[in-house]
């Protein structure tokens, strides 16, 4: 749950200070983590329906993103992106996102067909380390997946840094490599 703040962006919109903000586009939010990364991933004019708890109610409120002149918060050094595509995760740079931390790369969105959804890595979630190679963009995770694919690693480990500040690991398949001539070769071999 996010608070909004007296004369801030949210209050022009028709959201009060003292509103706490409970969700966004029917996604919960649990705190001021979730509704950065939530409300970071959408462009300048696109809609949304905030839910809010006012003087104890719950109530909806449609909204149209804007753009603040001399905002303070960091524009994304890179798009999020879908990267890499088995994975299911949209990612963009923890320091692009308000309450993520300088560190590590931000978990946007999960496709919950993916193999992320399936190990349990959620929105809001920050990236910090792949493969045991620190990252702070979507390419650096691209690249230590691909760097274990590479080296015949069946499985990639991730340190991640959950929406209460802990830090697990979290061991991702990678998919399965067209074996080589030499290994099916080898192969061959030890059947005989």
């Amino acid at each position: 749950m996010a608070e909004a703040q007296p004369g801030g962006p949210a209050a022009s919109a028709g959201i009060a200070a003292g509103d706490v903000i409970v969700a966004v586009d029917n996604n919960p939010i649990s705190r001021g983590a979730d509704l950065a990364a939530r409300i970071g991933a959408m462009s300048p004019g696109t809609s949304a329906r905030i839910g809010v708890i006012r003087d104890g109610r719950e109530q909806t409120i449609a909204v149209r993103l804007g753009e603040l002149p001399g905002t303070p918060f960091k524009t994304p050094a890179e798009p999020p992106t879908q990267q890499p595509s088995h994975l299911g995760l949209t990612l963009a740079p923890a320091s692009s996102v308000k309450g993520a931390g300088d560190q590590g790369v931000v978990i946007l969105k999960v496709d919950p067909d993916g193999l992320a959804a399936e190990k349990g890595l959620t929105p809001g979630e920050v990236i910090l380390s792949v493969a045991n190679q620190p990252v702070s963009s979507s390419v650096d995770v691209h690249k230590a997946i691909a760097q274990a694919e590479k080296t015949g690693k069946h499985d990639v480990l991730m340190r991640i840094k959950t929406e209460d500040d802990k830090i697990e690991f979290v061991a991702l398949p990678l998919p399965a490599q067209e074996p080589s001539l030499w290994s099916r070769i080898q192969s061959w071999i030890r059947s005989l």
